[in-house]
């Protein structure tokens, strides 16, 4: 009787042991399949896009303010435009703004004359410069000398930008310097902004 119950006794153990070795494996198992998708090493984030940094957003023209022109180089220059081409496309790439180049005689061009008054100075243009526009005054009036490095580099920017010599002309200039567009000569208020928009809506 005592023989049966030892070995009884040893079948329990041996099964008891057989089990939570089994127990223990499909844990193991079970860990290993659940591992990968709770752990993600470097290789699995850089794949998955996980950690990456978003794309720089485009600056929008009315978002940066436009820097203050430094102080003018010619005295006909109107308030709140450049006279000094360098600081004006500087200021065009800091904002993502193109710059209008307006070349005039200011003191003997009736017609520059008139379109400052008729449509420059008027609310609407005033507007729309504010929120899209760097303002460049190339001016070449006969009432006064120009400094002779002015003089001189108006004439440079006038060929490079291929002005031809007459005024009024404006010229559209991107802030990353290419010509956009031009508009010579004398329009009324609501054909040269019609002009102007069409041209700032190309760039």
């Amino acid at each position: 009787m005592s023989q049966i119950l030892k070995t009884l006794c040893l079948v329990l153990t041996v099964f008891f042991l057989a089990s939570c070795t089994a127990g223990t494996d499909e844990a193991n198992e079970q860990s290993s399949r659940t591992t990968p998708e709770s752990h993600l090493d470097a290789s699995d984030a850089a794949a998955s896009g996980i950690g990456e940094n978003l794309p720089d957003q485009q600056v929008e023209p009315s978002s940066v303010p436009v820097p203050k022109p430094p102080v003018a180089q010619v005295k006909s220059t109107p308030e709140g435009w450049y006279d000094d081409y360098n600081a004006a496309m500087t200021a065009a790439r800091q904002t993502n703004r193109p710059v209008f180049v307006l070349l005039t005689g200011s003191d003997w061009c009736g017609w520059c004359i008139k379109l400052r008054e008729d449509v420059l100075s008027q609310p609407a243009f005033q507007k729309l410069a504010s929120e899209e526009l760097i303002l460049m005054f190339v001016d070449s009036p006969r009432g006064f000398e120009l400094p002779p490095h002015i003089r001189q580099a108006h004439e440079m920017l006038a060929q490079t930008l291929g002005a031809g010599g007459g005024v009024p002309h404006a010229i559209l200039v991107s802030a990353d310097g290419k010509k956009i567009g031009e508009i010579s000569g004398y329009r009324k208020e609501p054909d040269y902004l019609k002009e102007l928009r069409g041209i700032l809506s190309q760039k």
